[in-house]
């Protein structure tokens, strides 16, 4: 009991020091702020990192709101980094203030550091092992470095979902923070555009751009958040108020899209709306669906960019830059055949499509490209990655019995299907801000699906 006692004093005689200590430098740096206001930033990054660390600690799931969220605040700075370095965002430093926080948490409260992975997360981290290992053999090393990145960081994200989400609740305001994202970039969105004065002529050239992407990268977070709150719109037990309120962020993110004057992205989507179909297994919510479908059709009918869509979608024989994607093809089939085994290297097409002279340095279709930079092996590995995410978002659709979990997978099951056809034409699913969304919503699938198999064991 002495000895207890004793332990007790000396742990609070070393938390009152701490506490000191934490004090005397609290009012130095307060001091040299008074004679050079750099140092108080230094108060804000501690004010900051000690708030995240506090909020992280005891609400672990806010982490990927602070990191989702981050995505639309842009560039730290309007001044672009020269050279090979990339751009500096926000979502850049939160990335690496919630990956720090998280390994100091973990070794604080575990005796020992042990760490296990599912047969999918082990088909992501061999692909990405793969992939760096492709780099090694690239001519641009550095650009290779910067396409891995965007791999390790939806794989990041998609480690934090399945490590932080303990419970179905849990998902459930994960998908209203997504549908809240959305509504957001939406408005982001909007405001930029009336901000360039001709709406119709923005829409024409397709000229939207916001700080971290342009009018095909934009919708692409359309395609795969808007088939997610169309499905969930259909669960019986929402309340009236409820189905109002997201029935009005889906028709703003709609009307969205089409202000990108995407068109990958307007096909893409309905493509996630055909998927849907499948849900429905009774007339009556058929019905009601295709009421929504007329619904989405008269704010379509309105939009002013839906025409200029309309006329690129039904006078694509003569566009120029469905030309320039079939020269782009056959420039990376051409890669492809010249590097079969290793490819040439993750980010690495770009620099052999300016060798050959190529219009357009992407390559416009996520097959070609995942051919083209790290050969067959890798898109093997990336295809039995995906057929894995598929199977388990197809058992989600059938097995689960929840009304609000069946809607959210089958929602999960149509965006996922949308950005796949988008990908076929803009493969931004190997790009940065958005694979953060998309392995977000492909962690919520694989969440669903433990906790279905728990479950069927209670």
């Amino acid at each position: 009991m002495e000895a207890i006692n004793s332990s007790y004093v000396i742990n609070k005689a070393m938390q009152g020091k701490t506490l000191l200590y934490l004090l005397l430098l609290e009012v130095s740096i307060l001091g040299l702020t008074l004679y050079d206001k750099i140092f108080g930033l230094f108060i804000l990054i501690l004010l900051t990192c000690a708030a995240l660390f506090f909020i992280i600690e005891k609400k672990p799931e806010y982490s990927i709101i602070f990191i989702i969220f981050s995505i639309l605040l842009g560039p730290i700075s309007t001044i672009p980094l020269k050279g090979k370095i990339p751009q500096l965002y926000f979502i850049d430093v939160v990335l690496s203030l919630v990956f720090f926080i998280l390994i100091l948490k973990y070794l604080l409260l575990k005796d020992t550091f042990s760490i296990s992975f599912s047969f999918i997360e082990l088909l992501f981290l061999v692909f990405i092992l793969y992939s760096f290992v492709t780099i090694l053999q690239s001519v641009d090393f550095f650009r290779g470095l910067a396409s891995l990145r965007n791999y390790l960081m939806g794989w990041f994200v998609f480690e934090l979902i399945l490590r932080i989400i303990n419970n179905q609740k849990q998902i459930e305001k994960l998908f209203w923070m997504l549908m809240i994202w959305g509504v957001c970039l939406s408005l982001i969105e909007i405001y930029s555009i009336l901000s360039q004065g001709n709406i119709l002529l923005t829409v024409i050239t397709k000229n939207v751009h916001l700080s971290w992407g342009k009018s095909n990268y934009i919708a692409s977070f359309y395609a795969l958040l808007i088939p997610l709150g169309v499905s969930i719109l259909f669960t019986k037990n929402l309340s009236t108020q409820t189905k109002l309120l997201l029935m009005s962020f889906i028709l703003l993110m709609i009307t969205s899209i089409f202000l990108t004057g995407s068109r990958g992205g307007v096909v893409a989507l309905a493509i996630g709306f055909l998927v849907l179909l499948w849900r429905f297994r009774s007339w009556q919510t058929l019905v009601a669906f295709l009421f929504f479908c007329f619904l989405v059709g008269v704010v379509i009918f309105f939009n002013p960019s839906s025409q200029i869509i309309w006329q690129r979608l039904v006078g694509y024989q003569t566009s120029p830059s469905v030309f320039s994607r079939i020269e782009l093809w056959t420039e990376c089939i051409k890669i492809f055949k010249e590097s079969p085994i290793l490819g040439v290297g993750l980010g690495n097409v770009n620099y052999h499509m300016k060798l050959s002279g190529a219009l357009f340095v992407k390559a416009h279709n996520l097959i070609l490209e995942l051919l083209s930079e790290t050969g067959i092996i890798g898109f093997i590995i990336f295809a039995g990655l995906f057929y894995k995410v598929f199977r388990i978002q197809i058992e989600n659709c059938i097995n689960i019995q929840n009304g609000f979990q069946d809607s959210l997978a089958w929602g999960i099951l149509a965006g996922t299907i949308a950005v796949f056809s988008h990908s076929m034409v803009e493969p931004n699913i190997s790009s940065y801000q958005f694979s953060l969304v998309f392995w977000t919503v492909i962690g919520i699938s694989v969440k669903q699906e433990e906790f279905r198999k728990i479950g069927k064991k209670i």
